[in-house]
């Protein structure tokens, strides 16, 4: 189940994890659930890689910017991504991405595991219409 906040997403500070964000407790989001979240920019450079645990799939006390950028779904400029909650493995493994170390830490299956999607900008959605073969209603600015 998608979940969706009055105002389209939740907007996440640098060091929230699954189990401190207010909203995300409000929400009750449980095993199964996704959300859209929104990072600022500065969040890649101000916590350190200590905070996240794991490569494609992240424990829970994971902190959601940073992993979010290690995963590949979030830019260093900050902006927008899917978080979807998964069940627990029973160990997190580190991976070196995007000049990221993540750590190794042993696993809960009882506590959600973390994944992330990217969410493209609008233009790019054309884009990515119009290789798939779709009609797009093209707005040339230009030609005003």
């Amino acid at each position: 189940m998608v979940l969706d906040d009055p105002e389209g997403k939740i907007n996440l500070s640098c060091t929230d994890t699954i189990s401190n964000n207010e909203m995300v407790a409000r929400k009750n989001v449980k095993i199964g659930d996704s959300f859209l979240a929104s990072c600022i920019d500065n969040c890649v450079k101000e916590v350190d890689s200590t905070s996240i645990y794991g490569s494609t799939r992240y424990s829970d006390d994971s902190v959601l910017c940073l992993s979010a950028y290690h995963a590949g779904s979030l830019l260093p400029e900050g902006g927008n991504f899917m978080v979807k909650l998964n069940k627990g493995l029973t160990k997190y493994e580190s991976e070196n991405r995007n000049g990221i170390i993540s750590k190794t830490k042993k696993g809960d299956v009882a506590a959600p595991s973390i994944t992330f999607e990217m969410v493209m900008p609008d233009d790019m959605i054309d884009i990515e219409a119009v290789k798939e073969g779709m009609k797009v209603d093209v707005y040339d600015k230009n030609t005003d």
